[in-house]
């Protein structure tokens, strides 16, 4: 099964600079938003690379993108510091000089006498560019940014400051992906086909071809906790023109999931989940000691109202579940999906780096059924579901992990329900 598509997409390196951000120790959103950005404008990131502030690292990596993409977006290392080093790794990828701009100079030195501060010599530094650079005024700080656009490809700086940097992206790097593109910026349409109790590794089996042939729709792969999201994304055509396009290969892609298709859209397992509520007209109710309330938050928040009863988040003991429980069923709860533990999450013998947990899952089905073999008009509550699971990880993220887990259960237990 193949699929063509005449004009083939740009594709564009994203590089976060900053030893901060390789070590961990900050999260690189840039990259997100910018990945996010450029999609809508029918680009592909192809590459998301982390650069640590190493003069010789940086090059390496302008000269590869440079060489191996139609677009690179580097963010980071435009400061007045000793370690930014993005301008002088852009002049010797370049093979350019910098230059100094004495109107910089005066807009920097301006700037932070608005802001009511005097400016240090170091900040000069943001005046000079390579000379075969683009200057790009920066409104929202003191660091320039600038691109070098030559022989049909383009590499742009921007500051590492996600306000900074989202601002140049929206009103200054979009320009420059128009120049690129004959004709303009293109349509784009992406479509969310969810599955789930499946990793990515198999849906990749699955989808194989389609994923390897696919050019316009485009298929791709976003992998979650328990879920797998495929993503078909149209170019070049108006809402209906996509939706035409997308339609076939949607429904191949339905039919290899076969019981595993759990939805469309990017609300994930748990959209999943409240859509199975609401088609089955069952009202669930929520007991967690673990989780601190994001089990019941990341559920109860897509719910409608006619399938929500409540959520109780308790500490862990018998009692407290027991009592938790007869709140639930006196508020109507049809299942109620409670979460609690063997033991405590606990930090690796490294003193943080992992976690681990014993999670006990009970799903109850609260609603009265026809029982076999206990005589005419005799009635039974439905068949409950136990699962206990260990789980590890960094501790802050094990509270995610559990939640997903819950969703995934509960997903399951539903679809059993027939």
């Amino acid at each position: 099964m193949t699929f063509s598509n005449e004009r083939p997409l740009l594709r564009a390196a994203l590089v976060a600079t900053g030893t901060e951000i390789a070590l961990g120790r900050t999260v690189d959103t840039n990259s997100a938003f910018l990945a996010e950005l450029l999609g809508g404008w029918g680009v592909r990131p192809a590459r998301h690379l982390t650069v640590a502030d190493d003069l010789g690292d940086l090059v390496s990596a302008v000269r590869e993108c440079w060489d191996n993409f139609d677009l690179t977006v580097m963010t980071g290392g435009l400061g007045p510091t000793e370690d930014d080093w993005t301008r002088l790794a852009a002049a010797v990828a370049f093979g350019s000089p910098l230059v100094f701009s004495p109107k910089l100079a005066e807009e920097i030195r301006g700037r932070m006498a608005a802001w009511g501060f005097a400016c240090p010599a170091n900040n000069m530094r943001q005046a000079w560019t390579p000379g075969c650079a683009r200057i790009i005024r920066n409104d929202r700080g003191t660091a320039p940014a600038f691109a070098v656009v030559r022989d049909g490809k383009a590499a742009v700086f921007l500051p590492g400051v996600p306000r900074e940097a989202e601002h140049l992206a929206r009103t200054r790097l979009k320009g420059i992906v128009e120049e690129m593109l004959p004709g303009g910026l293109r349509s784009i349409s992406t479509f969310v086909v969810r599955a789930v109790g499946l990793g990515e590794g198999k849906v990749d089996e699955l989808l194989r071809d389609i994923l390897r042939g696919s050019r316009n729709p485009y298929v791709g792969l976003s992998a979650g906790l328990y879920e797998t999201k495929i993503l078909v994304t149209a170019m070049d055509a108006g809402p209906r023109e996509a939706e035409e396009l997308a339609a076939p290969v949607i429904e191949e892609i339905e039919s290899r999931l076969g019981p595993n298709l759990a939805g469309y859209g990017e609300g994930g397992i748990r959209a999943a989940v409240a859509e199975m509520l609401a088609e089955r007209r069952l009202r669930l109710g929520v007991i967690d000691s673990i989780t601190g309330g994001v089990l019941a938050k990341s559920l109860l928040e897509r719910l409608p109202p006619e399938c929500l009863a409540g959520a109780v988040t308790c500490a862990p003991g018998l009692l407290h579940g027991l009592n938790a429980q007869n709140y639930l069923s006196s508020e109507g709860a049809d299942l109620v999906v409670s979460l609690s533990s063997k033991s405590s999450p606990s930090r690796g013998e490294d003193g943080g780096s992992a976690g681990k947990i014993t999670v006990v899952t009970h799903i109850r089905d609260s609603r009265s059924k026809p029982g076999a073999g206990w005589g005419s008009g005799k009635r039974r509550k439905g068949e409950d579901f136990f699962q206990i699971t260990p789980l590890s990880g960094p501790p802050p993220l094990l509270r995610d992990r559990v939640s997903a887990l819950a969703c995934f259960q509960l997903w399951g237990f539903l679809k059993n329900m027939g």
